[in-house]
């Protein structure tokens, strides 16, 4: 049996103190079934775990939190859309599908999975990726300080994109809902006014070839651009997301390297000055300890910094342009196919207008 996972179902629950939505999720793992239910915060914490476990990760995007109409008919089914978008895209990716928070959002609760993020080492994180990825010294490597830049440059234009292509979509209702009215009503009664002998839209024959050309008429594309603006907004939020994980531990690096030399700044200092030897000796060994785990620590960050710079450099940047390029020229093939289809149902219908004067 070939895994797959879908939302099937959303209902609103109504419970004493607070309603919420509930999600049902069906789907194949590893060759066991499952049926399971879960809320939208459910999707939030699995997502902020992935953050935290597979740190410069791009991990796949979930629709943004609401403050206000989380029960709204749209909002669900926008949400159940969306939720369905990333878990078909976690399927996609083997390391986060059959790792082990899926395992626990599919078999255990939030709590389980936040407290298994909680317990994971760096060095358990490293030995992980040391076993999952592999690097070719030859690969094209993409800059990613430039790359977390123009992503925040980005972001803006494409919710204003987003906002056009919205506004394009009642335009253009509006404009199929006038033409269809023009066509079926106002013609056939203009016609019928005039007392016409010879009637061009008001047969039978004409209408029934106006109901060909109308399902190109209220079909509308800007629905197709507009989804995928929106696709594209909350993918590259998941890659700043990403990017800003990778920019706080390069910082944490920075503060772990300060601590390491303040702390071999202060071994100096006491081995200039002069204690019983018994208490100089002992403080000597306990800031040496500290010494030792310091280093521990920053030479632990400095291994993890280094695999998730060349993870992002070399698959996850190369991997989103790709993804994008694809996804922007099937919006392009469908959009121009639409256009063809519309204009030549236009034209047709109207040449037999023509023939019928």
């Amino acid at each position: 049996m070939q895994d797959y996972i879908k939302i099937i179902d959303a209902q609103v629950m109504e419970e004493s103190l607070i309603n919420y939505t509930q999600y049902q999720i069906k789907g194949i793992r590893k060759g066991e079934e499952f049926l399971i239910n879960k809320r939208y915060n459910d999707f939030v914490i699995l997502k902020e775990v992935f953050n935290r476990t597979w740190p410069g990760c791009f991990i796949p995007p979930i629709p943004q939190k609401k403050s206000l109409g989380n029960l709204d008919s749209n909002v669900i089914t926008y949400r159940s859309k969306y939720l369905s978008y990333f878990l078909k895209k976690i399927l996609k990716i083997p390391y986060l599908w059959l790792g082990e928070e899926i395992s626990i959002f599919i078999k255990g609760t939030t709590e389980q999975l936040q407290e298994m993020a909680k317990n994971k080492t760096l060095q358990q994180i490293i030995s992980k990726y040391e076993e999952t990825f592999t690097f070719n010294e030859n690969q094209q490597v993409y800059d990613i300080d430039q790359f977390y830049s123009s992503t925040c440059h980005i972001i803006p234009m494409i919710e204003n994109f987003s906002a056009m292509a919205k506004n394009l979509i009642k335009e253009k209702e509006s404009q199929n809902q006038g033409f269809i009215m023009f066509v079926e009503h106002f013609l056939p009664q203009f016609e019928k006014l005039q007392q016409q002998n010879h009637q061009v839209f008001s047969n039978q024959e004409t209408q029934e070839q106006f109901q060909l050309s109308k399902k190109c008429c209220t079909k509308n594309e800007y629905n197709k651009v507009f989804e995928y603006t929106k696709i594209v907004e909350r993918e590259l939020i998941a890659c700043k997301d990403a990017l800003v994980y990778r920019n706080t531990i390069v910082q944490k690096v920075k503060e772990e390297d300060e601590k390491l030399y303040k702390l071999n700044i202060q071994l100096q200092e006491l081995h200039s000055k002069t204690l019983l030897f018994g208490k100089k000796e002992e403080k000597v060994a306990a800031i040496q300890n500290q010494i030792q785990q310091q280093q521990s620590t920053v030479e632990s960050l400095k291994q993890l910094l280094f695999l998730i710079n060349k993870l992002i450099s070399q698959q996850e940047i190369p991997n989103f342009y790709r993804n994008t390029k694809e996804k922007y020229l099937r919006l392009i093939k469908v959009f121009s196919d639409f256009q063809i289809k519309y204009h030549q149902s236009q034209t047709e219908f109207w040449e037999k207008i023509q023939l019928k004067i």
